[in-house]
């Protein structure tokens, strides 16, 4: 679980709706096997605390693997649909998908 409160780049990504893993954070996460990230901001009336981007370690069960898919589905349609420039979110999405394809080996089956 990673704070994202001085982070403007993450917050400004996030706010437009991109996955938490087209940001430097998500790649951060991703590259030491938290594969499946989100984010965990909640506007609660101020009782939400700071605003976090959480990374799930492999777990062998069908939320997990459902998820993982949902991830990368996202990025692979994020590259091809919007990535004509090379804009950071750009980067850091084919990194994260990089890295998950490279790490986890039962994804490669399937994909």
């Amino acid at each position: 679980m990673i704070s994202y409160v001085w982070d403007v780049e993450t917050m400004n990504l996030l706010d437009k709706g991109f996955h938490p893993a087209t940001t430097k954070l998500g790649v951060l996460l991703i590259s030491k096997g938290y594969y499946v990230v989100r984010d965990m901001y909640f506007p609660e009336g101020f009782a939400e605390g700071n605003p976090k981007i959480v990374g799930e370690k492999y777990v062998n069960n069908r939320w997990y693997i459902k998820e993982l898919f949902d991830e990368i589905k996202d990025l692979k349609r994020l590259i091809d649909e919007k990535c004509e420039e090379k804009d950071s979110f750009c980067r850091y999405a084919e990194t994260s998908l990089r890295k998950i394809l490279e790490q986890t080996t039962f994804i490669k089956d399937v994909c």
